[in-house]
């Protein structure tokens, strides 16, 4: 339990200094109005699959190569992930199926031992 807490203020403390370089940056470029506006982040679509990233100052070019990715998405591991996702919803179905009938029976027995005893309790 400590390690999420601590996991989650590093993230909520991220977050927070994210957002106030931001708002620093928003307000420099409205306050000075410079010729080229600050980006504390900045992504550009070069199209066909070739991006420009800018992130504090620094600049890199990659591409992503849409073949490559077509390709592994349609490839034979994939597809065996997507056919055990596939049963393991499944089984997850029927299971909920099965399930929420019997919920039902005991809930309204709950319901009718709890009315029973609210008119025991007024005489």
């Amino acid at each position: 339990m400590n390690w999420t807490r601590y996991k989650l203020s590093i993230l909520l403390c991220a977050v927070v200094v994210a957002w106030g370089v931001s708002c620093s940056i928003a307000e420099f470029n409205y306050r000075v109005r410079p010729e080229d506006p600050l980006y504390a982040f900045k992504l550009e679509d070069h199209g066909h699959g070739s991006y420009h990233v800018d992130f504090l100052g620094e600049s890199i070019s990659f591409a992503l190569l849409p073949d490559w990715v077509r390709q592994f998405a349609d490839s034979e591991q994939i597809r065996r992930c997507r056919e055990q996702a596939a049963i393991i919803l499944d089984k997850a179905n029927q299971s909920i199926r099965v399930f929420l009938p019997e919920a039902q029976i005991k809930l309204n027995k709950v319901k009718e031992w709890l009315s029973e005893n609210k008119l025991l309790m007024n005489r």
